[in-house]
């Protein structure tokens, strides 16, 4: 994203509007044609999920180069505009999302490559922020608690993929549970994770502001030790 923006300047959105639609559509070919067994798994993983791979580019670049340009062209906005332009968009996405899953239903995997599922995904996200953002502006309790988990996010983020998934550091301590779950238990599981990274977000948020030194030296370390871990683990 960053080298886009590099590149192309000021017309970055246009250019990551094109590529997101390049994307889209060229994913579900890039999964039938195998085309990722022509290069090593290192790269393997990033076009396809052969090898395992969770979030492969494709499709999921799309919510990085969508969620970029709806913070430039939503968050940046007076909330009478935001608010106008985000319900459009969601409509438009939902409506598009779910036609193209009509359209591709038994030709594309709907859960992993479909175009019709990162559009219905896009929408309904901007469904969740507007409605967040309501709430906000309404007083309702709780909000100040999802702020401190926005605030943390890349925290809240990696320890929820290191509790689900693992990482190298260790193996997940969900894995008991892996595939084993239905719908109404998988969400339990989702629901108790909160408390676990909200504490988590709020010991690092107040360590941070008070020891800002000390927090310094902690990232140093986990960034050491990952990347040390990362380069000599044998895959």
């Amino acid at each position: 994203m960053l080298l886009l923006q590099w590149v192309v300047g000021l017309r970055w959105q246009l250019a990551a509007g094109a590529l997101t639609i390049v994307i889209l559509a060229a994913g579900p070919f890039v999964f039938a044609s195998g085309l990722s067994a022509q290069f090593h798994p290192a790269l393997r993983a990033y076009l396809d999920d052969t090898t395992g791979s969770h979030f492969p580019l494709f499709p999921y670049a799309a919510f990085v180069l969508a969620g970029t340009m709806a913070g430039e062209a939503l968050g940046r906005q007076d909330a009478r505009t935001r608010r106008r332009r985000g319900l459009r968009w969601a409509a438009g996405l939902l409506l598009l999302g779910f036609l193209l899953s009509l359209l591709l239903s038994g030709h594309v995997d709907f859960w992993h490559v479909s175009p019709g599922y990162v559009l219905l995904r896009l929408g309904g996200l901007i469904l969740v922020l507007l409605g967040i953002e309501l709430l906000t502006d309404r007083g309702l309790p709780g909000i100040p608690a999802l702020a401190l988990l926005g605030h943390e996010t890349l925290l809240v983020f990696c320890l929820h993929l290191y509790l689900l998934f693992g990482g190298v550091l260790g193996a997940p301590p969900l894995a008991a549970f892996a595939g084993q779950l239905g719908f109404a238990s998988a969400c339990l599981v989702l629901v108790g994770m909160l408390p676990v990274l909200f504490v988590a977000a709020w010991t690092w948020h107040a360590g941070k502001s008070h020891f800002p030194h000390a927090a310094e030296g902690v990232l140093a370390f986990l960034t050491t030790a990952f990347v040390a871990e990362f380069l000599t683990r044998p895959w």
